[in-house]
């Protein structure tokens, strides 16, 4: 799956440069090192970019995210009913939830079930097909609980990631990919890496622009090695595309802007006005702000699926005239 705003993005190196020379910092820094560049782009992206895309396509970023009923659904809490909520949704909250059959076929909408009744649906024993849900926590609970396999499909609000850079020491790069299961695919690495252990969500990213996510919330299965790791999605699940040289983060960070290439001068200069600010450069942080907000302003309103403006209603003076015929008047 593809996040909705991912079809035209940069790398964060690729921003770390941009923001360096507007705001004239070197290389050599030591009070502003990549590091700290990404951070504060980060507070721009939730803040300022995230907040523009919202408006511009007047609703959310949403993703779907899919999980097994038969190898995902369980906790310590309620074995086969309960999942975890995706690691990335804005506040723990969801836009729906379906549950799809095991044929592919039936889909059942879920109801939310309030917290003061779910004890009206709360008994251990009931199985079936589920028709409620309930957020426990940081948990999404099934009511009842699912008798048979199917897919719960939830759609999400999205947060942008942390930006991280792309070194191998911390990212794993992909040699090959195959499938060892019905749902477990094993992944080798290009280089020896030790980043991940057992119950880690990943996701896998396309290292070629424009930098697509391939997968999304994946769990890290057994066995964890440094030169491979297995994967609990189905090897089926990234399509006919080369997977050589993409890239596997933990869910939560990327090494990539995942969004529109349209909204990278207003992110470059939001950023570097930011930092000018904390050494005391005014002056020019000032002009990187208005720089920043006129082409926000320019891009959400391209971005915008309507133009917002006042509306003339146009009235055609001879449909009257007609209506009247209609009714028997002839005009003198």
């Amino acid at each position: 799956m593809a996040w909705d705003a991912s079809g035209q993005s940069w790398t964060a190196a690729e921003l770390v440069s941009d923001v360096r020379r507007v705001a004239s910092l070197p290389t050599t820094s030591t009070d502003f090192t990549d590091l700290v560049i990404l951070r504060e782009a980060c507070d721009v992206l939730w803040s300022f970019a995230g907040w523009a895309m919202q408006q511009a396509g007047d609703g959310r970023l949403v993703e779907l995210l899919q999980r097994p009923v038969t190898a995902l659904l369980t906790s310590d809490y309620r074995a086969s009913s309960e999942c975890e909520l995706p690691p990335l949704a804005v506040a723990d909250t969801v836009e729906s939830v379906v549950f799809l059959a095991a044929d592919g076929r039936t889909e059942t909408r879920l109801v939310r079930v309030d917290h003061a009744g779910q004890s009206a649906f709360d008994t251990p024993v009931s199985e079936g097909v589920p028709r409620g849900y309930a957020l426990v926590g940081s948990r999404l609970r099934l009511y009842p609980r699912p008798s048979q396999g199917g897919t719960i499909r939830l759609t999400y609000q999205r947060r942008h990631p942390v930006l991280v850079p792309d070194l191998a020491t911390a990212l794993g790069t992909v040699q090959s990919v195959l499938g060892t299961g019905a749902t477990t695919t094993q992944v080798t690495w290009l280089t020896p890496m030790s980043g991940f252990v057992v119950g880690d969500v990943v996701d896998v990213l396309n290292n070629q622009h424009p930098y697509r996510p391939l997968i999304v919330g994946a769990t890290v299965g057994v066995p964890v090695m440094p030169t491979s790791l297995v994967l609990n999605v189905a090897a089926s699940t990234f399509g006919t595309l080369s997977m050589a040289g993409a890239r596997v983060v933990k869910t939560g960070t990327s090494p990539y802007v995942h969004y529109p290439l349209e909204l990278r001068a207003a992110v470059t200069e939001k950023t570097a006005a930011n930092l000018m600010r904390r050494v005391g450069d005014l002056t020019n942080a000032q002009a990187s702000d208005q720089t920043a907000q006129q082409e926000l302003a320019r891009v959400m309103q391209m971005l915008s699926p309507r133009v917002k403006r006042d509306h003339v209603r146009a009235i055609n003076p001879s449909s009257h005239l007609r209506a009247a015929g209609r009714r028997g008047w002839t005009p003198r």
